[in-house]
């Protein structure tokens, strides 16, 4: 069985639970091609209802109670002391730039902040709302490029007991409803959003670091997989793949555009070159 990617209220009125299911949160299973009106998963009530000939799950919690339970968290106020100085900082520079109208809101629903020497810090915040790590990027304020003499790295690390999760893990929350984005880099996510709204857009920090720890809150959720437009990005496929398959995510890969990459190219022009090519998907 799968679940449904089409209307979810209109599929399935009301969650088994009794509850009204206009806002989305109960997801109908697809039976011989046709949503359920009886079996499904149910965000708000966190039961999965399955048909008899299939085995129930016992005990089930939602996975917002499971996920980075015992992770160690950063003080609020180290962040919110970062959201400021914009106009010292490169990537908002830029991106006010290409997005006028829009970039203020993408930065306040991120929470991206601002270090000295023009630097970026991209804060990692989970679905709990609680910070996990900020990692510090320097760009390129004309060109929105990496600056690669500045090295990246996260304030508060593995080391000292702090954990990662998802970038732009605490959107989740007030977006459960949307089909997800899932790609690399925070620049990605962020400029995704403002020109795919439909999506939710969350990055994984890296080619290779996605775990299955990360992707638990993905679970049950559509989400669609876009590698960069390099060899890593290509080769992240599988692994990707494996994981979101364990957590039981209905994923699709969008590489299409991605296989005659050009080295070097950023995959942030290709969201603007292949805007149709993600609209329909």
């Amino acid at each position: 069985m799968k679940f449904t990617k089409k209307n979810r209220y209109n599929a399935a009125p009301l969650c088994p639970c009794g509850k009204s299911n206009k806002d989305g949160k109960f997801v109908p299973f697809e039976i011989n091609g046709t949503p359920s009106k009886k079996y499904g998963h149910c965000h708000s009530c966190g039961k999965t209802f399955h048909p008899a000939e299939y085995k129930e799950i016992k005990n089930y919690k939602p996975i917002q109670k499971s996920v980075h339970q015992n992770a160690k968290s950063v003080p609020l106020s180290e962040m919110t002391k970062t959201l400021n100085n914009y106009y010292k900082n490169n990537f908002i520079l830029w991106l006010s730039s290409i997005f006028p109208e829009d970039f203020n809101k993408a930065i306040k629903r991120y929470r991206v902040g601002t270090l000295i020497d023009h630097c970026t810090l991209f804060w990692y915040i989970d679905i709990k709302g609680q910070v996990r790590t900020g990692k510090r990027i320097k760009y390129n304020s004309l060109t929105g490029k990496r600056d690669k003499k500045v090295p990246i790295y996260n304030l508060f690390t593995k080391e000292n007991g702090y954990s990662l999760c998802l970038y732009g893990e605490h959107l989740l929350k007030q977006n459960f409803h949307k089909t997800i984005a899932l790609v690399e880099s925070e620049k990605t996510s962020i400029v995704g959003s403002i020109l795919f709204p439909q999506y939710m857009w969350l990055a994984t920090g890296g080619a290779n670091s996605l775990t299955i720890g990360k992707a638990q809150v993905l679970k049950y959720k559509d989400a669609i997989y876009i590698p960069d437009c390099d060899i890593a990005g290509n080769n992240s496929i599988i692994k990707v793949s494996n994981i979101l398959k364990k957590v039981k995510s209905n994923f699709s890969i969008l590489d299409s555009f991605s296989k005659n990459f050009n080295q070097g190219e950023d995959i942030v022009d290709l969201l603007f070159k292949n805007q149709n090519t993600i609209i329909n998907n």
